[in-house]
C-alpha cells in the first residue's frame, strides 16, 4: 500500500471511529426517507474530502525538505494538518446523523461531542496499551503488519464502544423539545478543543523526551475523554429534569384549568336540564287540560328523554369523580365505546379533587385512545371499578385494544404526536407515589389492565 493511500486510509479510520458511535443514538430518532443512500453519499463525500486533504497536504510539505534545523516548523505543519482533519472528519460525522435521522441541531452537537469523546477514550486505551506491549505508537493502520497489535487495538476499542453503549447510550432518552443551553455546546466544544490539540501533536521520532511526551498526551486525551462523557450527560440529565419540570408544571395548570372548565359546564348543564324539566312538566299538565293532541304529549315525551340522558351525570358520592365520569362518558358516547362504571366515591374522599380529576381524567383518555382505534364499535369497552378493600383503595380499568402497547420505563407508549405525549402518565405516576400507592399497567386476556392501589390517610401515617 501506498504511503499517500495510508494516510487517506487513516483518515477513513478515523471517520469510521467517530461515526460508529455516534450511529449507535441512530435508535433513539425518527429516521428519514432513504437514509442508506444518504449515509453512503456522506461517506463518498468523506473519501473525497481524505483525498484533498492529503494531496494538500502533500503539496504543502513537498516544498519544505525535513531536517533538524525546520524540524520545528515541519511538526507545526503536521500538526495543523492532523487538527483539520479531525475537524473535518467530526463535522462529517455531524453530517452523517443529520440526514439519516430527524434530529434537532442541539442533539446534534450532543451526539456528536459523545462520539468524539468515546473515540477519544478507545483510542487513548488502545493506542496505549500496544505502546506499552510493543513500543510503538502509531494509528491502527501501521498496525497491520503486526497481528498481536491489531488483536489487542481493535479488542480494546471495541470493548470501549461496547461499554458506554450499554451502561451509558442505551439508557439515555432525549428531549427533542427541550431548549437548547450554552452550558453543554461551551463546556463540551473547549474539552474537545483541547482534545483535538493533544491528538493533533505531532511527536518527533527519536528525541529523548518522546516516550514522556507520548505518555503525557494518551493520559490526557484519555481523561478529556472521560471528563467529556461525564460533563456531557450530567448536563444533559439536568436540562432535561429542567424542561420536564417546567413543563409538568404547565400540564398541571392546564389540568387545573380543564377541571374548573369541566365543573362549571356540568353544572350549567345540569342547572339547565333541571329548569327545562320543569318547564316541560307545566306544558304537559297544559296539554292535558286543553285535550291537545297524542302527537304533540309524544314529542314532549321525547324531549323529556333527550333532557333525561344530558342530565345523565354520575352521583358517586364524590364531586371531582361526578365530573370525570360524566365528561368522559360523553366522549364515550361520541365514539360508540361501551363505558361502565361500577365505583364508590368515598373510597377517594382522602384525595384532593383535582388529583382525583388528573389520576382518572388521564387512566381514561388513555382507554378511549386505545379503544377508539377499534374498526368494530361493538368491541370498543372501558369498565371501570373503585372500591374501598382494607386499608386502602383499588382502582381498576380495563380497556380493549386494536394491537398490544408497547412498554418502556415510563409505561405503555403513546402513539400522539403532541410534544406532550407522555405526560399524563407520568402524572399519574407522580400522583400515586404522593399518596404513597402503586400503579401497574399490564395485558391480560385480550385486555388491557391498569390497577392501582392507594392507602387510605390513617394507613399512611402509619408508615
Amino acid at each position: 500500500m501506498s504511503l499517500t493511500a495510508v494516510k487517506i486510509a487513516n483518515i477513513l479510520l478515523l471517520f469510521l471511529e467517530m461515526a460508529v458511535p455516534a450511529l449507535m443514538f441512530l435508535d433513539k430518532f425518527q429516521l428519514r426517507k432513504h437514509w442508506l443512500p444518504r449515509l453512503f453519499f456522506v461517506f463518498t463525500l468523506t473519501v473525497v474530502a481524505s483525498w484533498g486533504l492529503v494531496w494538500v497536504k502533500d503539496c504543502t510539505m513537498a516544498h519544505m525538505v525535513f531536517s533538524y534545523e525546520n524540524m520545528v516548523p515541519h511538526l507545526l505543519i503536521t500538526s495543523f494538518f492532523q487538527l483539520v482533519s479531525e475537524c473535518v472528519v467530526l463535522c462529517l460525522a455531524a453530517l452523517s446523523i443529520s440526514v439519516m435521522a430527524e434530529v434537532s441541531w442541539m442533539n446534534v452537537v450532543f451526539v456528536c461531542c459523545t462520539a468524539f469523546s468515546m473515540q477519544s477514550i478507545a483510542e487513548s486505551m488502545a493506542t496505549l496499551s500496544v505502546w506499552i506491549q510493543s513500543g510503538q505508537y502509531y494509528r491502527l493502520m501501521q498496525f497491520f503488519e503486526n497481528l498481536p497489535n491489531t488483536v489487542v487495538y481493535l479488542t480494546i476499542f471495541t470493548s470501549v464502544y461496547l461499554f458506554c453503549y450499554y451502561s451509558v447510550i442505551r439508557k439515555y432518552t432525549f428531549e427533542e423539545q427541550a431548549p437548547s443551553d450554552r452550558s453543554i455546546t461551551s463546556c463540551t466544544i473547549a474539552l474537545l478543543s483541547v482534545s483535538i490539540i493533544l491528538g493533533s501533536v505531532q511527536i518527533p521520532e527519536g528525541s529523548k523526551q518522546a516516550d514522556l511526551l507520548f505518555l503525557f498526551i494518551l493520559i490526557a486525551r484519555l481523561l478529556v475523554g472521560v471528563l467529556g462523557m461525564v460533563m456531557l450527560f450530567t448536563l444533559a440529565r439536568w436540562i432535561n429534569l429542567q424542561f420536564n419540570f417546567a413543563r409538568q408544571e404547565y400540564m398541571n395548570q392546564l389540568q387545573m384549568q380543564q377541571y374548573q372548565l369541566a365543573k362549571e359546564s356540568i353544572e350549567t348543564v345540569n342547572i339547565n336540564a333541571h329548569d327545562l324539566r320543569h318547564q316541560i312538566g307545566i306544558l304537559k299538565e297544559a296539554i292535558r287540560q286543553s285535550g291537545s293532541s297524542p302527537d304533540l304529549e309524544r314529542e314532549l315525551q321525547n324531549i323529556s328523554e333527550a333532557v333525561d340522558v344530558v342530565d345523565a351525570s354520575y352521583r358517586t358520592g364524590n364531586r371531582a369523580l361526578d365530573i370525570t365520569l360524566t365528561q368522559k362518558s360523553t366522549h364515550c358516547q361520541e365514539n360508540s365505546i361501551e363505558f361502565s362504571a361500577m365505583v364508590d366515591g368515598t373510597a377517594l374522599s382522602f384525595m384532593k379533587d383535582i388529583d382525583i380529576y388528573v389520576l382518572l381524567g388521564n387512566a381514561l383518555d388513555n382507554a378511549i385512545e386505545a379503544v377508539s382505534r377499534i374498526p368494530n364499535p361493538e368491541d370498543r369497552v372501558i369498565n371501570l371499578y373503585i372500591r374501598k378493600e382494607h386499608a386502602g383503595t383499588i382502582i381498576h380499568l380495563e380497556n380493549t385494544f386494536e394491537a398490544p402497547p408497547v412498554f418502556t420505563s415510563e409505561g405503555p407508549l403513546s402513539n400522539k404526536k403532541s410534544p406532550l405525549h407522555g405526560y399524563g402518565t407520568k402524572s399519574m405516576r407522580n400522583i400515586v407515589t404522593r399518596y404513597a400507592g402503586n400503579l401497574r399497567q399490564c395485558v391480560q386476556d385480550s385486555l388491557f389492565i391498569l390497577d392501582c392501589y392507594l392507602p387510605t390517610q390513617n394507613d399512611m401515617k402509619d408508615r
